[in-house]
């Protein structure tokens, strides 16, 4: 096994399972652009694209992705690579599961060649999940097609009480589970499906000494998928009239968790891209009932409220109304008229916001929720009474208090403090400066008054956030570019990570943050203590290795020099020729990086084959962590895209390389000298040391040459 890496295994092992045609079938035919915006919205920047990474909480763009490299890279978080190990990461699935994502997106039949039915259930529990909710899904739409008990009850649900047409029944494949108690427990054990899987799942549910029963029996079925299409858990809606659960959602498991889940995104990607914006609503038949009415760009939470972690999913999807740069992402609020709605809209407004979107909410008629006011009305008028009525939601929130204080005027302090609450969740100060304006008439507030209780509650909210980072964290700031009068920049900390994820921008006097008792000395401010210091690469070289590598990856195949032979031929030498056997005939030269190392094993097994050595040949490597090294050198913008100075930029990261080497080897002869206590051995150290101190000036000569 020496010599094969984890990773490398790994594939060896799994590619036994695929035909390695099929294989090289979905990486030629899979774009990484077109597998990317399954998951996020590009826009054009030169010949890349850029969008927030899916990877961390991205508040500007950093994720980029290179058509002509087929590879992608956040330069944040350093995530990204081919477009199967993009899929590995964001699926959080293994090699296999990511190459049979990428067959069904491009419609290449991926078949397993060397195991059994039974093998292949066995080979990974996540995907016997995955395998038991499609079983699932298919067998509820069976039902509801082809039963009687389906089309009497189901369809008749569907088609007479929600008014759904037979497209868009089939478009978010609505299915029905039989009144039976344990009918699709006992089926699936007979096509094959372990009832464990569909235990685990939720769908199914043990009794102590009795049957594993069918959570779903008797409901309609709303399956829910993630962003990626596969069906990843349950909604039921009874269809019993004795039955008091009205909705019976699947609990969350190994491949769901409801607050990462929105539903209907699958299917909204598209619209929300084009129309560059999304409705939020609340129940899944809202969804549907809007999108038979042609709104298709709307989302619902799945039987939650609406969380952080479904808003930073939505804001990657959403693209800016502006330009390239432009951070304005519109979403609008679309509740029922009732007071639930007026507070479920007043509620997550505030969430929107935190996280930088633009937010509108429109409030629908008293006895109406979207769902009814989609059905009892035309396409045009939906959309047209979406248009009339949409409002700005912290206009929307300051006008909601008007009734209350035109009855009552002591209220209007509560009224202007909750305002100030909603303004301060505001990320952009521009745009706080707007809304306290604006706020401040609507509310007859003092307007200086409202600025400063804004400014209070920004102040602490980043003093809690600072606080309640847990020792030894490291608190992000990122420093401001602002500068005074004298063109100094001022000490502030104008960004530090709060609990939820986001980010509090503000021009907060750094002093703010000092423990209250701590004295300082007058103009001085205190040192921050370092809990968490970054890591120091593994090795001193890394630098110098790091930029051999980028060499051997993006010029490798270039002429280098030429050499005239004796007969009077002239013999080309590429870069990585030169850099090669410079390593092999130099004893003090080598990568201490193990993942150099294979790089440059590729590198020598190949010399002879040009075709062989290309950028896409690394990118698109086997072994994941050569990928990524790949990805993140080719894009990083520290080398610049020139290549007429090779000849004097890959002898001298050489000759930096051995003389950082030597040099170190001079500095530890030196201590070892002084620490011998034998005489005859530190005259032999002496020795050493005077060979090494010629080395070094032989290179240093040579160093001096190439410059």
């Amino acid at each position: 096994m020496q010599g094969i890496t984890p990773a490398l295994f790994c594939f060896v092992y799994l590619c036994t399972m695929i035909d390695s045609k099929t294989i090289e079938a979905i990486k030629a035919r899979a774009e990484i652009k077109d597998v990317v915006e399954d998951y996020l919205t590009l826009q054009r920047r030169g010949v890349n694209y850029v969008g927030l990474c899916p990877f961390h909480d991205d508040k500007r763009p950093s994720f980029y992705v290179s058509p002509s490299k087929n590879f992608c890279h956040c330069f944040v978080c350093g995530n990204g690579g081919n477009p199967i190990s993009f899929i590995m990461n964001i699926e959080n699935v293994s090699y296999i599961e990511a190459i049979k994502i990428l067959g069904k997106k491009y419609h290449i039949e991926v078949e397993d060649k060397e195991m059994s039915a039974e093998d292949r259930q066995k080979y990974n529990e996540r995907e016997s999940l995955i395998h038991a909710n499609e079983w699932l899904n298919q067998h509820f739409i069976k039902n509801l097609h082809e039963t009687n008990e389906g089309q009497q009850i189901g369809m008749t649900y569907f088609m007479q009480k929600r008014r759904f047409r037979q497209d868009i029944i089939s478009k978010f494949q609505l299915g029905y589970a039989l009144k039976e108690r344990d009918h699709y427990t006992k089926e699936a054990a007979q096509k094959g499906v372990k009832t464990e899987y569909l235990v685990k799942l939720g769908a199914s549910i043990p009794h102590e000494g009795g049957p594993t029963t069918d959570r779903f029996a008797s409901r309609a079925i709303f399956p829910i998928h993630s962003i990626s299409g596969q069906v990843i858990a349950f909604g039921g809606r009874t269809l019993r009239a004795d039955d008091p659960v009205k909705y019976q959602n699947s609990p969350e498991s190994d491949i769901y968790q409801k607050r990462f889940a929105l539903y209907g995104l699958f299917f909204a990607k598209k619209a929300i891209q084009k129309e560059k914006k999304c409705y939020i609503s609340e129940g899944y038949c809202d969804v549907i009932s809007m999108v038979q009415a042609g709104i298709e760009n709307i989302v619902a939470p799945c039987g939650t409220a609406l969380t952080t972690e479904q808003i930073r999913l939505l804001k990657r999807v959403i693209p800016s109304v502006g330009g390239e740069d432009s951070e304005e992402k519109h979403v609008t609020m679309m509740y029922d008229g009732d007071n639930a709605g007026v507070h479920a809209a007043l509620k997550n407004g505030k969430l929107l916001l935190e996280q930088g979107l633009f937010v509108h909410v429109v409030i629908l008629p008293p006895d109406d929720d979207p769902d009814t006011f989609a059905q009892n009305h035309s396409g045009d008028e939906v959309k047209q009474f979406l248009t009339d009525n949409e409002q700005d939601y912290v206009l929307f929130f300051a006008q909601h208090f008007g009734p209350e204080i035109a009855k009552n005027p002591l209220a209007k302090a509560s009224a202007i403090m909750e305002t100030a609450s909603t303004i301060a969740a505001i990320p952009d100060k521009i745009r706080r400066s707007v809304y306290i304006q604006e706020c401040s008439r609507l509310l007859d507030a003092n307007e200086a008054a409202l600025t400063e209780q804004v400014g209070e509650l920004r102040k602490k909210k980043l003093l809690e956030s600072y606080n309640k980072q847990p020792k030894g964290e490291e608190k992000e700031t990122v420093t401001t570019s602002a500068t005074n009068d004298n063109g100094v920049a001022p000490q502030t900390a104008s960004s530090t990570a709060t609990p939820d994820g986001g980010n509090v921008v503000e021009d907060i006097p750094i002093e703010a943050l000092i423990p209250s008792g701590l004295q300082l000395p007058s103009g001085q401010l205190a040192e921050p203590e370092i809990t968490n210091p970054i890591e120091m690469p593994v090795s001193p070289y890394e630098p110098y290795e790091r930029s051999i590598v980028h060499y051997l990856l993006k010029n490798g195949n270039d002429i280098l020099f030429q050499l005239e032979g004796e007969n009077g031929n002239k013999e080309k030498i590429t870069v990585s020729q030169f850099i090669l056997l410079l390593i092999m005939e130099t004893d003090d030269i080598d990568f201490r990086n193990p993942i150099y190392q294979r790089i440059k094993k590729d590198i020598l097994e190949h010399m002879n084959d040009a075709q062989y050595l290309t950028q896409g040949h690394f990118l698109n490597s086997n072994d994941i962590e050569v990928s990524k090294v790949a990805s993140e050198l080719l894009m990083d913008p520290l080398y610049p895209d020139v290549e007429d100075e090779l000849i004097l930029k890959v002898p001298r990261v050489m000759y930096d390389l051995q003389s950082q080497i030597v040099k170190d080897e001079i500095s530890q002869k030196e201590k070892d000298m002084l620490t011998d206590q034998d005489q005859k051995s530190r005259v032999d150290k002496m020795k050493e040391y005077i060979i090494l101190k010629n080395i070094y000036r032989k290179i240093s000569d040579q160093r001096g040459n190439v410059m």
